[in-house]
């Protein structure tokens, strides 16, 4: 048969998917989530090849009453458009909201991770987690050091707030879905706390109608409790679970961090305060032996007569400089530990001390106080070096003789040479029946 334009026409038999719902439907799938049609299954609407469609024979449809063709054509479409909107919407509204909790695991995981302090961790965490989940308490519990109690240790809620006041705790194991958790070391859901029978009626949150309970582990130990209430009944979904459990994991590590960093900040400043102890008695035997003084004006530097006063410790001479007039007096601090003082005298005709100048003579002394330091470890380093000396000289003439008699005789001669002493007495036997 011939066209208008001339041209042979050819007989189509009509594609029963080309326009059918199914095919409606998969076109929205491939653009919703950007597929590209498959060479060996096109979603044109041909079910099979050329080739197997003219092979197998198609039964002669039945006739049906046009009416009823009719409803069915008008039905079909409106039907499974809509089912296909539903589910393209379940889709997106599901995938829209695992981006936005993923995004939200992730910033909040950013920002603990940056805190040392542990209380402020905590108490950071709670809020971070509520705002951006949108649920109205959440808590965070700590096993005590017995791992016999879930300790609460901060909260966003009014109500957590009433809590942490009376020291809140749960028994492990057995009270509540926290106690729950941290004796499972599993998460658990309560969709309708109504009905729930481990759930524990706390009445300092009454509106709570979902819970969410997930354990802070950290290597497979578990060290707390992640606790998460709303006011919406059937508020949380095992998938909700699988995404706040990353964020429990965070949080997890991040406590862990923290509490690593505390106990070494505490080993640290155990260790400073020690070695500051260990300086100030060293500079008081020091200064108590051998105490120096210098005075300066026009004839130069030259020492100060003995028996001066020892320097004021205290932190009154720590903490301040006394001015009488013209006169300025700073001490000179190490470590909290007064080794002596500085005294300035200005003609009384001149200007009195500034507050900049009074500040360039405590950095000063500062700097005084460093240099005292270094070369008191120094004499203490070289007179180490001399006793170690010293016996090592004493241990190699004794060694020049295996006679008992002898090597007494040296040793108390070699020690009182090498340390100048006058006196030097050594025995053996039983002392009370010597004496």
């Amino acid at each position: 048969m011939l066209r208008k334009d001339g041209s042979n026409w050819e007989h189509r038999p009509p594609n029963p998917m080309a326009d059918s719902p199914f095919s409606s439907f998969l076109n929205r799938l491939t653009s919703f989530f950007h597929l590209k049609p498959s060479s060996a299954f096109p979603l044109t609407g041909k079910a099979f090849p050329d080739h197997l469609e003219q092979g197998i024979p198609l039964p002669e449809p039945q006739e049906q009453p046009e009416a009823v063709n009719r409803a069915a054509d008008n039905q079909l479409p409106t039907e499974a458009g809509r089912e296909a909107d539903e589910i393209l919407w379940r889709v997106q509204e599901l995938s829209t909201r695992r981006g936005a909790q993923l995004a939200a695991v992730a910033q909040v995981a950013r920002e603990a991770a940056a805190i040392r302090d542990l209380n402020e961790l905590l108490s950071r965490a709670t809020h971070l987690i509520s705002e951006h989940f949108g649920v109205y308490h959440v808590g965070i519990f700590l096993l005590n050091e017995a791992g016999e109690y879930a300790v609460l240790r901060a909260a966003n809620s009014p109500g957590g707030q009433q809590m942490l006041a009376r020291q809140h705790r749960l028994s492990v194991g057995q009270v509540g879905i926290v106690g729950y958790v941290a004796g499972t070391s599993q998460p658990r859901i309560a969709l309708d706390v109504g009905e729930d029978a481990i759930f524990f009626d706390n009445r300092d949150l009454p509106e709570t109608r979902s819970e969410m309970a997930l354990p802070l582990l950290v290597h497979q130990n578990l060290i707390g409790v992640l606790d998460v209430q709303s006011t919406q009944p059937m508020a949380f979904t095992p998938e909700d679970v699988e995404v706040v459990q990353i964020l429990a994991d965070q949080i997890a590590l991040a406590i862990d961090n923290a509490r690593l960093f505390q106990e070494s900040q505490q080993a640290f400043d155990a260790l400073r305060t020690l070695y500051d102890q260990q300086v100030g008695q060293a500079w008081s035997e020091r200064l108590a032996k051998r105490p120096a003084a210098f005075y300066y004006d026009s004839a130069g530097v030259r020492p100060l007569p003995s028996g001066m006063p020892p320097p004021t410790s205290g932190e009154e001479s720590v903490s301040r400089q006394a001015i009488e007039g013209h006169l300025l007096k700073s001490p000179i601090v190490l470590r909290g530990q007064a080794l002596g003082t500085l005294t300035l005298r200005r003609d009384p005709e001149t200007e009195p001390w500034t507050e900049l100048e009074r500040q360039m003579v405590s950095e000063t002394l500062s700097q005084i106080a460093l240099a005292l330091e270094n070369a008191r470890l120094l004499e203490e380093a070289g007179w180490r070096i001399e006793r170690k000396h010293l016996v090592s000289e004493v241990a190699t003439r004794i060694r020049q003789t295996l006679d008992i008699e002898v090597v007494l005789q040296t040793a108390v001669r070699a020690i009182a040479e090498s340390l100048d002493i006058p006196e030097v007495e050594v025995r053996l036997g039983n002392l009370e029946s010597s004496s």
